[in-house]
């Protein structure tokens, strides 16, 4: 139904309010907080920046194999597809229109 919505608004009848779909400043500010504040990358990562660099820190420390942070890499590429790629792609398109 939201498909459907989004399609006939902003496609089929031009209502400019449905398109506007992108992560705010404010969304990306608090994601990225530990990496701005941290004094090094890898500072961020061990103060919790992302849960990819935790578990690999944690696995470092504890000896273990990083799988978990593996795991955890696919969140963190599914993220980066929605609000970085997708509304670039998506701006790019219906700027053609």
């Amino acid at each position: 139904m939201v498909f459907v919505n989004l399609f006939s608004g902003s496609l089929l009848y031009g209502k400019y309010y449905s398109r506007c779909h992108f992560p705010t400043s404010a969304a990306i500010g608090l994601h990225f907080y530990p990496i701005w504040e941290a004094a090094s990358l890898m500072n961020g990562y061990t103060n919790g920046a992302c849960y990819m660099g935790r578990e690999w820190e944690l696995s470092f420390r504890l000896g273990m194999r990083p799988w978990i942070a593996v795991a955890y890499s696919a969140p963190v590429a599914a993220a980066t597809a929605v609000f970085l790629i997708y509304p670039m792609v998506k701006e790019a398109f219906l700027m053609d229109a």
